[in-house]
C-alpha cells in the first residue's frame, strides 16, 4: 500500500468513479499509486509495507504441558 497526495484535479477514484479533490490524501496498492504517478496526477509521500510475525523455531510461545492421568 501506499499514500498519495492527490496533485491533478482530474483523479476519479472508486467503483462510482467519484472525483477526488486536489491535496487529498489516499491510500492506494502499490501498483495503482506508481501508475498515478507516472500520468502526472498523484505524488508518493510514502511506500507503506506492512510485516507480518511469523512464529520462530526459537522458543515457544506457550509452554509445552504434559497431561497427567488420574486414577
Amino acid at each position: 500500500m501506499a499514500l498519495v497526495k492527490v496533485i491533478s484535479d482530474n483523479l476519479f477514484s472508486g467503483a462510482n468513479l467519484q472525483k477526488v479533490e486536489v491535496g487529498s490524501k489516499v491510500e492506494v496498492a502499490d501498483k495503482t499509486a506508481e501508475k498515478w504517478a507516472a500520468a502526472g496526477l498523484v505524488e508518493i509521500i510514502e511506500d507503506r509495507t506492512f510485516e507480518v510475525a511469523t512464529p520462530g523455531d526459537d522458543a515457544p510461545e506457550q509452554p509445552v504441558t504434559t497431561s497427567k492421568k488420574g486414577k
